[in-house]
């Protein structure tokens, strides 16, 4: 592993606070409603142990994913290569614009896709995911994107697609690096267990079908942009996805 430098503690300690934000927002989104709406104070709601304990447990869990994604990811040409380019002091602007450019592209280009799959081919058939936050509060549909395009991220392709990658390569147990075929299948494998989530709540039928191919839609191009340009490029993207998808939503049901 002497050819492998420790993990950089900085990236670690920044996509850590990255991904607290994801946890406020998906574990608490009721505090800012109820701080900005009804004028609680944030003390008032924190009192409360259990929630304290098992928000920091999330912490924890998540320093652990990030740690391995990019522990492992150091073998794979994976991790946050812009970020730890830049911690190192290296010239990474060229490479950050590119990875901008290419990231609002594919957010734009995933939300189109995400918006024809759900309300020209399903929503004869079936409600349209889109505007399923009819009665939600302006505030927690803004909440969304922070939600999607960082937890997402984290979890699916910094974690389990590095992981998984990782495993395929040394089931292979040949080269010094994987071959194309194991991002590939990694890229997919790490789709298909985000699509388990919305089943595990008991969708089936034809609306099983209609998440796993709108989930599917945006993890494999976020899978790809995690392979070629890094975890910072694939969570941009997924946040531009997921802020053209509220406000299309917000457009559609008012």
């Amino acid at each position: 592993m002497g050819d492998h430098p420790a993990v950089n503690t900085h990236v670690l300690f920044l996509l850590l606070a990255i991904s607290i934000l994801y946890l406020v927002f998906s574990f608490t989104l009721w505090i800012p409603l109820r701080v900005l709406v009804q004028g609680d104070t944030p003390l008032g709601l924190m009192t409360d142990g259990l929630f304290v304990l098992v928000f920091l447990g999330q912490v924890a869990l998540f320093a652990v994913l990030i740690y391995a994604g990019l522990y492992l990811g150091r073998r794979l040409a994976l991790g946050a290569p812009l970020l730890e380019g830049w911690f190192a002091g290296e010239p990474v602007r060229d490479r950050a614009v590119s990875a901008l450019k290419v990231s609002v592209a594919a957010g734009l280009g995933v939300a189109a896709i995400k918006y024809l799959l759900d309300l020209v081919i399903f929503s004869p058939f079936l409600p349209a995911t889109l505007s399923g936050g009819r009665d939600m509060h302006l505030l927690l549909r803004l909440a969304i994107p922070f939600q999607q395009g960082i937890g997402d991220e984290i979890i699916y392709r910094l974690f389990w697609m590095t992981v998984l990658v990782w495993i395929l390569w040394k089931l292979r147990g040949s080269g010094e690096a994987p071959g194309a075929w194991a991002y590939r299948a990694g890229i997919l494998l790490a789709g298909l267990i985000s699509v388990a989530a919305p089943l595990l709540r008991g969708v089936s039928g034809l609306a099983a079908v209609q998440y796993a191919a709108i989930i599917l839609a945006g993890a494999i191009p976020f899978g790809w942009l995690y392979w070629k340009k890094g975890i910072e490029a694939a969570i941009l993207a997924h946040l531009v996805s997921s802020v053209v998808l509220v406000m299309l939503a917000a457009g559609l049901t008012g």
